[in-house]
């Protein structure tokens, strides 16, 4: 873990990120996404397939394989076209095959800007299990929407941790910014996880040269790097938490 330590008046900037950019740009799309959605397998009569996305009130349906991989994507536009060809057919002959997905680690942006995702009313989101792209959730316009005042309480909340911990510990309070390494304990788990001391405090995390707010349920990647307040005596316990066995020192 790389580690740099600052005092506040040398990096004034670091005691509260600037977050009035782009909003897309710092809410990922695990953040923003629905979990509850429709899969239906491609071996599915299309009428069955029509009936279940009517009692949901869902737009669209995922189309999986046998193993539960993402194989395509049928909305109800497609539905209408081949009513008249057979309510038996099943649904993977019906179905959209060319899909443009999303990652759950990914940013909104740049989940939006991939090429065919423009003009689409929902991306399905997809991670990798056992080498197989298994749908996890439902990125739609309406959640993109929701995610804006989630992600403002969460912006607001943070200067105000930051403030309450310069009063517990005045004078006592530094600037760190961690870098994650493959080899870290901080890899693939989330801020939560990490059980980071009460007198540290993550005001933001980069990733590729976005500004992501920190939150428990945040996965971190090698490569992110976090920017936190923490007193004198926590400095170390944070690095030994993202380093290592991620414990409390006993």
């Amino acid at each position: 873990l790389d580690l740099e330590v600052d005092a506040l008046a040398k990096a004034p900037r670091r005691a509260g990120r600037d977050w009035t950019g782009d909003p897309l740009r710092s809410v990922l799309v695990g953040e923003a996404m629905r979990r509850t959605f429709q899969t239906l397998p491609e071996s599915m009569p299309l009428k069955q397939a029509a009936n279940r996305l009517a009692l949901s009130g869902g737009r669209a349906g995922l189309v999986v394989d046998e193993g539960g991989a993402l194989s395509g994507i049928l909305t109800a536009r497609d539905i209408e076209q081949a009513a008249n060809d057979g309510p038996d057919r099943p649904v993977g002959s019906i179905a959209t095959r060319k899909v443009v997905t999303a990652r759950p680690w990914q940013t909104v942006a740049e989940a939006l800007a991939q090429p065919g995702a423009e003009g689409l009313r929902q991306l399905p989101v997809v991670e990798e299990q056992d080498g197989k792209s298994v749908p996890i959730g439902l990125l739609s316009r309406s959640d993109v929407v929701a995610a804006y005042p989630r992600r403002r309480d969460r912006q607001a909340r943070i200067p105000q941790r930051a403030r309450s911990l310069k009063q517990e510990q005045a004078g006592n309070i530094s600037n760190l910014e961690l870098v994650v390494r493959p080899s870290d304990f901080a890899a693939g788990r989330t801020l939560a996880e990490l059980r980071l001391p009460r007198d540290a405090v993550v005001t933001s995390v980069i990733r590729e040269g976005a500004t992501l707010i920190p939150r428990g349920q945040l996965r971190l990647r090698p490569g992110d790097c976090l920017e936190l307040l923490a007193s004198a005596t926590a400095r170390e316990e944070v690095r030994r938490r993202l380093q290592g066995s991620g414990g409390p020192t006993v």
